[in-house]
């Protein structure tokens, strides 16, 4: 849905009805997209990083006519305003309500600092000069 706030068009997904807590949605999708594809400065904002095995496998990307109604989720501006949260089960992402949503309301995913808790998977993975990876877990990351 298109709205407008001021003179600025805001796309996002609202709520036609009562979403009750764990309501999953889902799956997101989009264009598989190897990691060495992957453009440092290109426009990587509806891309979600996929994991097997707790090594970065490949990136689903939402833009264009791949993607489906998941892609226009907006990202909540702090924690708290979070609806939803984005799990990945079985390499593909879903979406699932954390709280309950009214009527009315905008969809919204947070894609900040706890993002690596929803299946105990690493944000993004460092490589060193060398071409090794770190031991452990980052922080920071793709959608």
């Amino acid at each position: 849905m298109q709205t407008v706030f001021g003179k600025v068009s805001h796309f996002g997904v609202f709520c036609s009805s009562f979403i009750a807590k764990g309501v999953r949605f889902g799956p997101f999708q989009g264009k598989v997209v190897n990691a060495s594809e992957v453009k440092t400065y290109g426009d990587n904002s509806v891309m979600w990083e996929i994991f097997e095995d707790g090594h970065l496998s490949h990136f689903i990307d939402g833009k264009g006519g791949m993607g489906n109604w998941m892609s226009y989720v907006n990202c909540a501006r702090f924690p708290k305003e979070q609806n939803l949260v984005a799990v990945q089960c079985q390499g593909h992402i879903f979406y699932e309500s954390c709280k309950e949503i009214h009527q009315n309301q905008e969809l919204l995913v947070w894609y900040g600092d706890c993002y690596e808790k929803f299946l105990d998977i690493p944000v993004s993975l460092q490589v060193t000069e060398l071409g090794k990876q770190p031991s452990g877990p980052s922080e920071g990351g793709t959608r």
